[in-house]
């Protein structure tokens, strides 16, 4: 995706916390997460920055750490509603950033 253009991937993943909970114990682990993303990557033959952020607002924290005007991809499965990966696509777009929805199907899965 990134040949010839000397573009870094930065994969960014703002993971909740619920407020019951001290931010810093989340229910899962950070550091499976981040093993997660890392096999996944190795999957699909990237070599990405991973950031993993613990938070309480999703939005907030992405706000927080996109540079201005970042290209950001947003994955969503295909419904005819309005899910939780497209209405935070909107709400980055509002925000200046240019949001590719990658919609993929309701049967697909991640290894």
């Amino acid at each position: 995706m990134t040949i010839g253009l000397e573009a870094d991937i930065d994969l960014i993943v703002p993971q909740i916390v619920p407020f019951p909970l001290p931010l810093a114990h989340p229910t899962v682990p950070p550091g499976f997460t981040l093993r997660r993303l890392m096999d996944l990557a190795s999957a699909a033959h990237v070599q990405p920055s991973i950031h993993v952020y613990l938070c309480r607002d999703r939005l907030q924290t992405l706000l927080q750490v996109l540079e201005r005007h970042s290209v950001i991809v947003v994955g969503s499965r295909k419904r005819w509603f309005p899910t939780k990966p497209e209405r935070l696509a909107r709400a980055l777009r509002k925000n200046g950033h240019h949001v590719i929805l990658a919609r993929y199907p309701e049967n697909c899965t991640s290894t």
